[in-house]
This record gives structure tokens, sequence and C-alpha cells, in this order.
């Protein structure tokens, strides 16, 4: 596999964000080696969710979707995939020393100001907060603090109006072109009709900002659409295997399918450079014999 960084492709090639989620399962050393093989089959973001279920949920909130005989209640399941700060830590130090990039979606200003502090400046805004008046204000006050970093918002399940709302009371992470819109559809799996390539362009058109595809479909396939369709960073769920546990499986990609995305998004990026005939006509028809070899070619 050829890094991005070793065939020198441009700053604007698309992002390719691989979603660990809590597909962990809550083991360290399991989530470790997510990090490794994510990024050796070429991802550039290698990305988390930290939940605190103390401050997101409670022991009487039941599954939308039972599917854990261990867990019987959200409360539980995210109590049992939960790290420590000191795992956190450790983990963040992981993709640092891949040479990759982290980014958390974060539940709660708690867990924001964690990352802030641990030097995380890849955060994320699920969709089910984008109206989080408290969490939306806290961005703000760190930004005003001087403190960096990009903010990704899903908008699985958010209006146009919603994000219009949201995206007016981020004035200056916009201003610093520090704010990435996800076009998302909120099923799992998401079926190819329903992904949305066309909201993408939409909310691109609308609100002037960055965009991406935060994609729950099955496979590959949207994803590169997408990326031909001007999204700055699409982001698949990743997984060992497709028969392995979880919520986030049937929407997953296996890491063999990621280093296709990767490669696609690879090469077109370098097919996007606009190349110079009169240049590429020289060096490689005009040189010595170059005659009989543009006979051999016609």
């Amino acid at each position: 596999m050829v890094s991005m960084s070793a065939i020198n492709l441009p700053y604007s090639a698309c992002k390719i964000v691989a979603e660990i989620g809590l597909t962990h399962e809550g083991s360290v050393g399991f989530a470790e080696n997510f990090i490794t093989s994510a990024k050796k089959s070429g991802a550039d973001i290698i990305k988390f969710q930290m939940h605190n279920s103390e401050h997101e949920s409670s022991s009487l909130e039941e599954f939308r979707v039972p599917f854990s005989f261990q867990d019987k209640s959200r409360w539980d399941y995210w109590k049992r995939t939960s790290f420590t700060e000191e795992n956190w830590l450790h983990l963040f130090d992981c993709v640092r020393r891949v040479n990759a990039i982290t980014q958390v979606t974060i539940f709660d200003v708690i867990g924001l100001n964690f990352c802030i502090e641990a030097g995380i400046t890849e955060i994320k805004l699920g969709s089910g907060d984008l109206r989080n008046e408290e969490i939306l204000q806290e961005l703000n006050t760190l930004r005003k603090k001087g403190k960096l970093f990009n903010l990704t918002i899903s908008t699985g399940m958010a209006t146009y109006s919603e994000i219009e709302a949201t995206l007016s009371q981020l004035d200056s992470l916009i201003k610093e072109k520090s704010v990435t819109v996800m076009q998302c559809t909120s099923m799992y799996p998401t079926p190819l009709e329903l992904v949305g390539i066309n909201a993408m362009q939409e909310i691109q058109s609308r609100f002037r900002v960055d965009v991406g595809l935060s994609d729950h479909s099955r496979g590959i396939n949207a994803a590169i659409v997408a990326i031909t369709y001007g999204a700055t960073r699409v982001e698949k769920h990743i997984v060992f295997d497709h028969k392995m546990f979880g919520p986030d499986i049937s929407s997953s990609i296996d890491f063999e399918e990621l280093e296709l995305l990767c490669n696609f998004r690879n090469d077109y990026a370098l097919l996007s450079n606009k190349a110079k005939k009169d240049v590429v006509t020289d060096e490689t028809l005009r040189g010595a014999g170059s005659k009989q070899r543009y006979r051999d070619w016609e």
C-alpha cells in the first residue's frame, strides 16, 4: 500500500475516515489492532466515539433496537465499552505513532474538554447533538480561548433548517474553514437509493462549507461516488470480519475494502491533476526511437 505522502497527493484530496466506534468492545488491545490495521489500509483519520454513560443515559434507558444479551440498556453498553482517561491517552498516542490523525465524536462537554486538552484537533458532533446548546456554546468558548480544532458535523437526523441554525452559531469556525458537514442517513445499513449524494451537494450549495459523506451503506460504492462528487472526506465504519458482534457490523467494511477505497481515492486524486499535453507529448513521444514506438501504439 502506497501512502498519501509517498505519492505526494494534494492536500485537497479527499480524506478517508476509519470509524472504529465502539466495535473495540471496550478492549484497549483490540482498539490498538484497529488503529494499526486502519493505517496500513491507507486511512488518514481514525475515529472513536467517547460515550460517558453517567452523563448520557441511565440504567432505565432501553435500547432502541435490542442487540446484546449482555447489555440490558444503553447505559450498560456504554459503561462496558468505555475507556479510562489513561486508556484514551494511550490510544491517542497509538494513533500519533502510526502517523494518523485522531478524531473523536463527543457527546458532552466533559468529553469535549478532555479531547481538546489532550491535543485532539478533529472533533465530531453527532446528528443527535446538532442542536445541543451546551456543546455548541462550549465549542465557541474554546475557540475564543484560542483552542484550534476542526469540527465535523453529522446530519443524519437533521433538516436543512436545523443545519442552518447550527452553522449560524459557529461563525468563527466557518470563517476559518474549520467546519465540514457530513451528509448521513441514520439507517443501518442504508439502502443505496437513500444515501443522499444529492443532499451532500445541496448542503455545499446552500451553506458554502466543505462537505463529506458519513456512509452507512454496504460496501464502498457509495463512498467512491461521493469522492467523485466532491466530498472532502468520507467516513466508513470498519470491522475485521463481517461476522463480528456489534450494532455497526451491517454497515461496516473490512480492511480489504478499506484498502480498495483508499487506493481509489489515491488514483482519483492523481487523475484529477491537470496534465500539460505539450509537456507529456514532448517527454513521452519525442525521445530516441519515439517514431517507432508511436507507430506501435497506433
